[in-house]
């Protein structure tokens, strides 16, 4: 819904581009490292949606970027 108001098909080719290319990694995610609780990636799609629609800049960058650490830490968990 945020991408397709933009009016730009280089964009959102882009777009799709990256969703295919990242897709096998967004599949690990679904299946929790051990010991680690299972996210709630809907809620977080929402929370992110929602401070977008909202105009709630700041928010909505912050929220995606824990959107992102998160996936990366449960593709490549740190050891410690």
């Amino acid at each position: 819904a945020r991408l397709s108001a933009c009016g730009s098909p280089r964009l959102l080719d882009l777009f799709h581009q990256l969703h295919a290319e990242t897709e096998r990694y967004r599949l690990l995610t679904f299946k929790p490292a051990r010991g680690r609780t299972r996210r709630d990636v809907s809620r977080e799609h929402r929370e992110i949606m929602q401070a977008t629609l909202d105009r709630r800049e700041d928010e909505a960058v912050e929220l995606l970027t824990q959107h992102y650490h998160r996936t990366a830490e449960a593709i490549h968990p740190r050891e410690g």
